[in-house]
């Protein structure tokens, strides 16, 4: 954002430089941000296994056309793989 506030008179101003009329999104691109920033919020705060690793690598290093489904608690993680 380009704008400084110098002072409350510029209030207005600087919020029409910033978020100019026309420009604002969708309801699409709202719920778009929002995954993008829930999924950015739980990447920072990972914590790997290196069991879990392990397990993945063997997986995808047999001969199995069973596929390998990874869950996590509600709303944390779902993954399925397949070969």
């Amino acid at each position: 954002m380009e704008c400084m506030f110098i002072n409350c008179q510029d209030l207005q101003s600087c919020v029409e430089t910033d978020f100019p009329i026309g420009t604002e999104l969708s309801s699409i691109e709202k719920e778009r941000e929002a995954h993008i920033s829930f999924a950015e919020a739980r990447r920072r705060i990972y914590i790997g296994r290196e069991s879990y690793f392990k397990y993945i690598d063997n997986y995808m290093d047999a001969e199995t056309n069973t596929p390998l489904v990874i869950l996590g608690e509600s709303g944390d993680l779902f993954v399925l793989v397949t070969k």
